[in-house]
């Protein structure tokens, strides 16, 4: 199997959503408690958009093997936060067509 693409890390995702929903509790918390020059500073951090990296790297594989069984091959990993998931299935497609009538 070989990288065949990258994404956005779903973990890392959650992650830098929650800093980001953090960052405009502070702010809206700060309101009226700090100077305006602090305050128009955690503004102006606040009203940047997150930035999200393809930091997952996805390696798959789908193949069909001489017995007529569909291989399928599924394995991603996060080289940021170590997030992994792999997924594994043979179908034998002779079956899963007799099973259909």
């Amino acid at each position: 199997m070989s990288a065949n693409g990258w994404k956005i890390c779903p973990k890392c995702k959650a992650k830098i959503q929650a800093d980001k929903d953090a960052e405009l509790l502070k702010l809206g918390e700060s309101y009226g408690k700090v100077d305006s020059q602090e305050y128009l500073k955690l503004a102006n951090e606040a009203s940047k958009e997150p930035e999200f990296t393809e930091s997952l790297r996805e390696d798959y594989e789908f193949y069909l093997d001489e017995y007529y069984v569909l291989d399928i091959d599924y394995v991603c990993s996060c080289e940021q936060c170590g997030f992994k998931f792999s997924f594994h299935k043979k179908i034998d497609i002779l079956e899963e067509t007799e099973m259909e009538k």
